[in-house]
Parts: C-alpha cells; structure tokens; sequence
C-alpha cells in the first residue's frame, strides 16, 4: 500500500513528499514514537521511483528535541524534518546555538522554566506588533485565542499545578 501511494504521487508529479510516522489510528498520546522505518522505506522508494537520488522527502513526527533531528535524517535518509506539537511547546526547537539549542533533558528545571519564559514573552511581544488577523480563526472567540493557546503550549507544565 506505501509503495502505490508513494509511486502514485511521484508520477502525479509532486516536488517533495511529507510523510508522517504515524498511521490514522495512532497519534503522539497512545504512540509516542513515530515509525522512522516507514519514514525510510518511503524515502527509498520515492528516490527510486523518480529516478532522482535527491528527491526530497520530509520526515515528520518523533522529533521532541533539537538532537532528534541529526537521528531522524540518519535513520530515515529523508532531506528535512518538521515538526508541529514540540515546536508549538519549544520554538526554539531547531535552534543550533545559545541556551536554545539544548535539549530539555539537558537543562536544570530553572534554566528551562526561564527558557519558556523568554520564549513566551518574545512570543508575546510579536504577537503584539503582527496581530492575528481578525475573523481569520472563525467568528467564535476571536483572533487572540490562538495567542493564548501557543502561550499555553509553551507554558502548561508550569500552569498544570
């Protein structure tokens, strides 16, 4: 079944392919490791199919720090990685250097619980000057609700208690 989706959109004639590690029924609660060899097989076979060693593919899922990213492309041979519910907890999440660029398991719980801070307040202070554009998130609510949501994602471990 991967191996017709994959040749199925090599022929439709896309410039890159995303491929997520993780099927319908599982999600990053009840799994939380994504299938990095399905990540593979896909790759292999996207590059094969084409007929193009380089074609690009984006691994996505099982990417919680910085350093997940180097094992992610090692382990797949994908051309990139992205990520969405790490990156909406840590923005900093592909940084290369300063404080940033640790892994959470690397820092004392004051040096993160400040990282979070910092990264929030930035946050903050960009929401401010670029606005969410209203009516843009639907009629309920309003537009600053998904302001309070990221700032939630980048602080909840501190609000849960």
């Amino acid at each position: 079944m991967l191996q017709d989706r994959i040749q199925r959109l090599v022929e439709s004639g896309v410039d890159l392919i995303t491929v997520h590690g993780r099927n319908l029924k599982e999600n990053k609660t009840k799994v939380r490791e994504a299938n990095w060899d399905a990540i593979a097989l896909a790759t292999r076979i996207a590059r094969e199919h084409s007929g193009n060693e380089d074609f690009p593919v984006v691994a996505n899922g099982g990417i919680e720090y910085g350093s997940d990213v180097d094992k992610c492309l090692q382990h797949t041979g994908a051309s990139a990685v992205m990520s969405s519910e790490s990156l909406l907890e840590n923005p900093a999440l592909f940084a290369t250097s300063g404080l940033y660029a640790q892994d959470d398991v690397d820092m004392t719980p004051e040096q993160l619980f400040h990282r979070q801070i910092d990264l929030a307040e930035e946050y903050l202070d960009l929401a401010t000057i670029y606005p969410p554009v209203p009516g843009s998130l639907g009629k309920m609510g309003g537009s600053f609700n998904v302001v309070r949501s990221h700032v939630f994602k980048m602080l909840y471990r501190y609000l849960e208690e």
